[in-house]
């Protein structure tokens, strides 16, 4: 447990609190393991359907406008085909190109202690409100 502890991803948790890092090691690893595998089974892409429990003729039950934003092309939590395979799904998806750059996700994600650097993984989200604005203005 203690590779665990020492990956990159829980540096922000445990940062924020020391005391999650003596939580993971206490972990049996065989049950942390278990209960990931559990977890990601939730999260897998499937054939079948872009969203885990949304089987694909639900999506065309929701008529009202959507807008919706290209995942990047480098996103391994947030595929490009996934978010494309919902907005041909959606019957009245507005379907745009995200305001910033192919590695955004993947910058906030890899570097977690770079805290002095940004405020936060969606800091700059307020860049996608001019096409929010626009999409409800119709």
């Amino acid at each position: 447990m203690e590779a665990v502890a020492d990956l990159p991803s829980w540096a922000d948790q445990i940062a924020r609190n020391p005391r999650i890092r003596d939580i993971l090691l206490r972990q049996d690893s065989d049950e942390f393991i278990a209960v990931m595998q559990k977890w990601a089974r939730a999260f897998n892409y499937s054939d079948e359907t872009p969203m885990p429990g949304i089987p694909p003729e639900d999506f065309a039950k929701l008529t009202m406008p959507v807008l919706a934003f290209r995942s990047g092309k480098s996103d391994m939590a947030h595929t490009r085909a996934t978010s494309e395979w919902v907005a041909r799904l959606l019957p009245d998806c507005t379907f745009k190109e995200r305001p910033w750059g192919d590695q955004e996700w993947n910058y906030v994600s890899t570097f977690p202690n770079d805290l002095a650097a940004r405020r936060g993984r969606f800091e700059r989200w307020p860049l996608i409100a001019p096409m929010v604005l626009e999409f409800l203005r119709g």
